[in-house]
């Protein structure tokens, strides 16, 4: 909703600014702008709202719901997940240690058909960490394993994380 917001805003300023104001939108009045540098002003305003509004719609779309959705307080040993068969790019899973083990190794095993590839995460926590890797046009349910119990979500695109850690290199077959 947010973007949708910017979006429109954006482009009645940069409206304004070209007509010089003078403008009614949204409930909004935009009264006579006669100067120049002003409706320059306004002009960039609405271009940075428009940009913005898509920058946050895109961030939005690069957290599907199903990353938000995977069992956010359970933490388990083995987890099995099926990314979406038509989508074909980076995928991430994200490992978020217990209180109790926060500060910890932590042992991750995945396994993608006969692909295998460990991952040791040096003191983990307490924030989580992202493992990015590639999917191609596949349906191969993913399990991982992980020791000590963590909580695993999954995702397409962008993690939520600022530094992931990129796993393409370093499988191998079982």
């Amino acid at each position: 909703m947010l973007c949708e917001i910017l979006v429109i805003a954006g482009f009645v300023c940069v409206l304004s600014a070209i007509v010089g104001g003078g403008l009614t939108a949204m409930g909004f009045r935009i009264p006579v702008i006669d100067s120049l540098p002003r409706q320059v002003i306004l002009g960039a305003f609405g271009i940075s709202a428009i940009i913005g509004g898509v920058v946050l719609r895109d961030h939005d779309q690069s957290l599907p719901v199903e990353s938000i959705a995977a069992d956010h307080r359970r933490f388990r040993s083995a987890w099995d997940h099926r990314f979406p068969v038509e989508y074909v790019g980076q995928v991430w899973l994200r490992v978020t240690p217990t209180r109790a083990r926060a500060g910890s190794s932590h042992r991750v095993r995945i396994t993608w058909g006969s692909n295998v590839r460990p991952v040791l995460l040096r003191r983990l926590g307490p924030a989580p960490r992202s493992l990015i890797f590639q999917k191609g046009a596949d349906d191969v349910p993913v399990h991982v394993s992980v020791k000590p119990p963590a909580n695993i979500s999954f995702g397409t695109k962008r993690p939520p994380d600022r530094n992931p850690l990129d796993i393409n290199r370093g499988w191998t077959r079982r």
